[in-house]
């Protein structure tokens, strides 16, 4: 039995809390009695406790009795015998900026469904006013999709072509080797360069042999890779594997030996291909039967390229050197027994430009150019050339055009000397 009783009232403006208790001097004894009735009408605590408050139990029981009548607005009913702690003003605002918060994103999940759910209603009925296209339309669907599809087994058939080795019958086109073992002569730019650029000289041979009839591919190859681990993992990892292109750990000399090597008999060591220059003939040339022979392209070389033939291998320095190192391919070359020469870039075009050096991917433009278009070198290189380059080109030959002699710094016309910044003297 308890020595006092709490009861919760609920009023309209909140959770008020009524207590009504028997003092502590109040006995069991005199507890019992109101239990059994005595103190019904009588008082209860007051007398036998000494306490100040009379109440009547038939008047509490009725206040009981109504606040268990009254509505339930959500909140919690207090246990007996336990305080409830008013919320303060701050509380209450926080809470209904919290509500209010929920009701806000429900609403709005509502609206962007019912965005969606409209969105989706009109794809449904313009998809159904276009259910029946005319028989032209159809035509022009079937064209795309058609050529679509002959783009894509035009490329797989060329991926396939051009990962053959490259002694297989079924094998054609210029072979060209980028060489990679110069990685240790680059910084993290370069070297993220010339990654882009063994990207982008794969996809204009795919691009120009698929997009252009009668277009021969080049097949190309990556060599040097055990020296170039940086590069390889910027190639490898992003599809290179997929490519239609030779990828070798070894040096140029020794992985032209494998490539090239017959397929029914084993591949010949990479001293009986490389041949030095004291051997007797030409430098570089491989003897009959054991090879092609290699070409190695270097600005620096001496003597020019002329043409371009299937029976040799044209090796592109891969070196993206913005502070201009020197003789490295041709050195490379050297050392190597095998021959070095340059792109004919002055012969094409009959005037010395100030920049003779091409990126990787410029120069296989141009040697896949050159070959499909019956070896002119002046349209190979407008096609491989930048803008800016090609724009100096155009300026020489207007000053060449209108006699000037822009190496001699002589007008042929007027036979004055030039400026001290090339400009003709009129």
């Amino acid at each position: 039995r308890a020595a006092g009783l709490v009861a919760g009232v609920r009023l309209l403006g909140g959770t008020s809390i009524v207590r009504i208790a028997t003092t502590p001097s109040a006995s069991m004894a005199d507890a019992d009695s109101v239990e059994q009735g005595e103190g019904r009408d009588g008082v209860h605590g007051g007398e036998a406790g000494g306490g100040e408050g009379f109440f009547c139990m038939d008047d509490l029981q009725q206040v009981l009795a109504g606040a268990e009548a009254m509505p339930d607005d959500g909140t919690e009913r207090a246990e007996p015998g336990a305080e409830v702690e008013y919320a303060s003003r701050t509380a209450q605002r926080k809470t209904e900026r919290r509500a209010g918060r929920v009701v806000r994103r429900a609403e709005q999940r509502l609206k962007s469904a019912a965005v969606k759910r409209e969105e989706r209603a009109v794809v449904r009925a313009a998809r159904a006013a276009n259910s029946s296209p005319s028989p032209e339309e159809q035509a022009g669907y079937y064209a795309i999709r058609n050529a679509r599809r002959a783009r894509e087994e035009a490329r797989d058939g060329l991926r396939e072509g051009m990962s053959l080795p490259w002694s297989h019958p079924g094998s054609r086109g210029v072979r060209v080797v980028i060489d990679l073992g110069m990685e240790a002569l680059m910084n993290t730019s370069e070297l993220k360069s010339l990654a882009a650029q063994v990207t982008i000289s794969y996809g204009e041979v795919i691009q120009r042999s698929i997009h252009r009839e009668g277009y021969a591919p080049l097949r190309l190859a990556c060599t040097g890779l055990a020296d170039a681990p940086k590069t390889k993992a910027r190639l490898l990892p992003k599809g290179a594997k997929g490519w239609g292109m030779h990828f070798c750990e070894g040096d140029f000399a020794a992985s032209v030996t494998e490539l090239c090597a017959p397929l029914a008999e084993p591949a010949v060591e990479p001293e009986a291909m490389v041949n030095t220059a004291g051997s007797g003939g030409p430098q570089g040339e491989i003897p009959m039967g054991l090879g092609p022979r290699i070409v190695v392209l270097s600005p620096d070389a001496e003597v020019a390229l002329t043409e371009v033939r299937e029976d040799e291998v044209y090796v592109i320095g891969g070196l993206c050197d913005y502070g201009r190192i020197l003789n490295v391919t041709a050195q490379r070359a050297e050392e190597r027994g095998v021959f070095a020469a340059r792109l004919p870039i002055s012969e094409a075009f009959g005037v010395t430009i100030s920049v003779d050096i091409l990126t990787i991917n410029q120069v296989v433009v141009a040697l896949m150019e050159v070959v499909n278009n019956g070896g002119d070198w002046e349209k190979a290189f407008r096609e491989a050339l930048p803008p800016r380059k090609l724009r100096e080109v155009d300026e020489l030959l207007k000053l060449k055009k209108k006699g000037a002699n822009v190496k001699a710094g002589v007008n042929e016309e007027t036979g004055a000397k030039a400026a001290a910044d090339g400009t003709p003297v009129c």
